[in-house]
């Protein structure tokens, strides 16, 4: 079984990254400058703090943008390969190795709408999860729409082979 994911496209994120980093970056110069003349503590802070952001921000668009993953399952192994900006991380779970296959909500997922404190979560996030040599592996975080009930019923069916 052949299954290609793209990433998932969240729209407004996207956009207000993209936004954000156009504010940041074409002012950067001005803040670094501001920052830099009255040096301490704080103000090392502050720019560093700013710097890690942007990173995080380009990092998510870049996965937002340009990132899928494609799962293998064939003979006796999972094989999970994870794309983006021409880079490839690959990972292979032996079946044999695989236990207690099952389907979980994302509650960290932002597919939520609400006002500060109150959170109203979407139930289309789930996670396909399994143990995999005592450690708990999750297939879907960052990723689109895919039928993760046939993925499941896959991976049932190799493991019980």
């Amino acid at each position: 079984m052949l299954l290609r994911i793209e990433s998932k496209k969240d729209i407004p994120t996207i956009s207000f990254f993209i936004i954000w980093l156009f504010v940041i970056g074409g002012s950067f110069s001005n803040i670094y400058d501001n920052l830099v003349s009255k040096m301490n503590v704080t103000n090392a802070f502050y720019l560093g703090l700013i710097i890690i952001v942007c990173i995080l921000s380009i990092k998510y668009l870049a996965w937002a943008l340009t990132g899928k993953v494609i799962i293998n399952i064939e003979n006796s192994f999972c094989k999970i390969n994870y794309f983006f900006l021409g880079f490839s991380i690959n990972k292979i779970y032996e079946i044999k190795y695989i236990k207690n296959v099952r389907i979980e909500k994302n509650v960290n997922s932002n597919d939520y709408w609400g006002i500060t404190g109150i959170r109203f979560y979407s139930n289309e996030s789930n996670l396909l999860c399994f143990d995999y040599n005592s450690k708990k592996i999750r297939i879907g975080l960052g990723l689109a729409e895919f039928d993760i009930l046939k993925l499941e019923k896959e991976l049932v069916t190799l493991i019980k082979l």
